[in-house]
């Protein structure tokens, strides 16, 4: 029992000797959006396993590694806070949350952190940003291509307007990678039971259609009044708006693979779709299923199918 307790704590303190040194490192090198991908997962483990206290514990040596770091109190609470987007998962594991539910619970903090921190140190994280750029550019510039190349000076240029909205995307991401490590981790070394639900019907609510219409109308008034500087709030919003919806066009995707089963050609048509260059299509799968319900026309699909097949065998006797 004994030697159980020293490897329970032993096995503790490594986890919160990584997460410290990490954060140290992640914060000094401003890689705070990459954060989400790791700090909340072994809060989420702990919480869920009804141990918050020791869950709490990890929260602390997290924003104790950030304050290793030059950048002050502000980074201790941010890498506190991104860790704490965590306890959504644990949370959720015990009350059986959706999992639609939890990743926007998850996302939502990590964002409040994460874009909080930009917004608290604005001209900072922007010179940090051209310095960042100065430097790649001065040590690999001449071997990209210049369509790169250009590229890259266009986001330089126009980084205070598309930054914060690219962020976003990687914490959106992160918290996904951090929900799936926990919830994998629970069920397979500690025989949780998960959240209710998968990511394949996982929906985006309703009502973010507003929010997408609304900054479409801003969009326009930008494009027609350009001096009432609504460029910075509705680019970098279009641009979370755009990753929210493509993850639920990806979510509409697998469900119907699932569900339908094309064959061969089927399968490599939506890989072809997802990683191809161009966004689009998957984006307005996931707009367009806020009026279509593109899983229930599925479900309908298989349903007749059922029913003509049932009918065929009945014809057949």
């Amino acid at each position: 029992m004994v030697n159980v307790r020293v490897q329970t704590l032993m096995r503790y303190f490594l986890i919160a000797g990584v997460l410290f040194v990490f954060s140290s490192f992640s914060a000094g090198a401003y890689l705070d959006a990459y954060s989400v991908f790791l700090l909340p997962v072994p809060v989420a483990v702990y919480a869920a396993r009804r141990r918050m206290n020791s869950a709490l514990g990890l929260v602390a040596f997290c924003g104790f590694g950030a304050m290793a770091s030059d950048r002050g109190m502000q980074a201790t609470l941010l890498y506190a806070l991104v860790a704490t987007a965590g306890l959504p998962i644990g949370i959720g594991v015990v009350r059986r949350w959706t999992y639609g539910w939890t990743l926007a619970a998850v996302a939502g903090t990590a964002a409040v952190a994460v874009v909080g921190g930009i917004l608290e140190n604005w001209e900072g994280w922007l010179a940090w940003s051209q310095s960042g750029y100065e430097a790649f550019a001065a040590r690999y510039e001449k071997g990209l291509p210049p369509q790169l190349i250009e590229g890259m000076q266009w986001g330089r240029t126009h980084w205070g307007e598309v930054g914060v909205g690219l962020q976003f995307v990687l914490v959106l991401m992160g918290s996904l990678a951090a929900l799936w490590a926990a919830l994998a981790i629970l069920r397979r070394r500690y025989e949780v039971e998960g959240i209710r639900g998968s990511f394949r019907v996982a929906r985006v609510s309703e009502w973010l259609v507003w929010v997408a219409i609304a900054v479409a109308g801003l969009w326009f008034a930008d494009r027609q009044w350009p001096d009432l500087g609504l460029r910075v709030f509705t680019w970098n919003t279009a641009i979370g708006l755009v990753a929210i919806y493509w993850l639920n066009g990806l979510s509409v995707l697998w469900y119907g693979l699932d569900v339908l089963r094309p064959g061969l050609l089927g399968y490599l048509g939506v890989v072809l779709l997802v990683v191809s260059f161009s966004f689009h299509p998957v984006c307005l799968i996931g707009l367009f299923d806020t009026w279509v319900n593109f899983r229930r026309l599925f479900d309908r699909i298989v349903t007749e199918k059922k029913r003509r097949e049932q009918a065929e065998q009945t014809d057949d006797k």
